[in-house]
């Protein structure tokens, strides 16, 4: 069966690394890769900015043969939809690379509470997690790095798809759910005054 290789988000927000995913989808023929979220110019407006080369960028993406483009899906469709996906990536600028990098992406918690494998630039707050929960080349990384990074993970799959590991990633992400990370931060607040 090939592989299948998700990303879920707004298509025209202004850090996506489309240069370095162009070249990830045509590198990698054999793998299918399912965009999940706003793509059509009518999605266009929204308040987190727009990336203008973006409808350039998507029309690439859709005419290459191991892309699928599925809109945006709700919560249940999605989570279901997760089921027969191999790993989860995202391909921003890294922070110091471009003025619109993010510092951190809530997408990776999100990824990881699907308990899936999870491919990334590099993020300084996941630096710890490295190889282990997360796959992201190391600091300071070109796009070659990163697709090489990529395919490393690809090869296996295999063995980080196992069902303790989805679990371990699982659990990292539901112990750093806004509710917890909030009652963490209030009991803090307490105990210091």
């Amino acid at each position: 069966r090939s592989v299948n290789i998700g990303y879920v988000g707004n298509f025209f927000i202004d850090n996506i690394d489309y240069d370095t995913i162009i070249k990830l989808v045509k590198e990698n023929k054999g793998t299918n890769f399912h965009f999940i979220g706003p793509n059509e110019v009518r999605s266009q407006t929204n308040n987190l900015g727009v990336q203008y080369n973006s409808i350039k960028n998507i029309r690439i993406l859709k005419s290459q043969s191991n892309t699928i483009f599925h809109g945006a899906l709700y919560k249940e469709k999605l989570v279901e939809f997760s089921r027969e996906l191999d790993a989860m990536f995202l391909c921003y600028y890294e922070i110091g690379s471009h003025p619109t990098a993010p510092v951190n992406s809530h997408k990776i918690l999100e990824f990881l509470a699907l308990g899936k494998v999870v491919i990334s630039n590099y993020f300084e707050d996941y630096n710890l997690y490295n190889d282990d929960l997360i796959f992201m080349p190391k600091k300071n990384h070109t796009s070659d790095q990163y697709i090489r990074k990529f395919k490393l993970v690809l090869g296996e799959l295999h063995k980080l798809n196992k069902e303790s590991l989805i679990k371990k990633r699982r659990d990292f992400a539901k112990k750093r759910t806004y509710e917890i990370s909030t009652k963490i931060l209030l009991n803090k607040i307490i105990k210091n005054h």
